[in-house]
């Protein structure tokens, strides 16, 4: 049980769920600049608006292995944006 706290408690370091700290943004963070392709199983992009004037992205691991803010600003965050507007 104190494991999954822990556990928990680790996990929302990066992300707030529903409601952020500062109005309704949902990464506390900038986030990680890097995840491997292969570990994503789907990815969000909000953009800013007058609740959060933050672009947050959020990516759903496979395997339940939770969820993770990416620092828009990176690299590979630029890529993967370009990837998913070719794809529409």
């Amino acid at each position: 049980i104190l494991h999954s706290f822990f556990s928990c408690l680790c996990s929302s370091a990066c992300f707030t769920g529903q409601h952020g700290v500062k109005g309704r943004c949902l990464c506390l963070d900038t986030g990680v600049k890097i995840i491997h392709r292969g570990q994503i199983e789907k990815v969000e992009l909000t953009p800013a608006s007058p609740s959060c004037a933050n672009v947050e992205m959020i990516v759903t691991l496979k395997d339940g292995a939770g969820r993770k803010c990416v620092n828009p600003e990176s690299k590979f965050a630029q890529n993967m944006m370009k990837r998913l507007m070719m794809k529409r």
